[in-house]
């Protein structure tokens, strides 16, 4: 079971990723949004070291697959997880894309 956050206290864990990332991970823009490593809808919880601040832009490429949260940006943040490396980031999007269509 994933864990997640009351409204009340996600709000103040996206002003922790903010403070903490201080602007998008990948092209350096202000305007962030969260993005969970490994998704909601795939399990991923509601803590700091699942999620990474983005730009709108990059956040749809790399939901898209366009882009990749580098290894070294997962290592950052603490990325609980650093075994799950790129290619089954790639497959795990690819299932939850798949399921979204069913």
């Amino acid at each position: 079971m994933r864990h997640k956050l009351t409204p009340p206290k996600y709000r103040e864990l996206k002003r922790y990723i903010a403070d903490r990332d201080e602007c998008c991970r990948l092209c350096g823009n202000s305007g962030m949004t969260p993005h969970h490593i490994i998704s909601r809808a795939m399990g991923g919880g509601d803590y700091a070291e699942n999620i990474i601040a983005l730009c709108v832009k990059c956040h749809g490429e790399v939901e898209q697959g366009k882009k990749e949260v580098p290894d070294s940006e997962l290592e950052r943040i603490g990325f609980y997880n650093l075994e799950y490396s790129t290619k089954e980031r790639k497959q795990w999007r690819k299932e939850e894309n798949h399921s979204k269509e069913d």
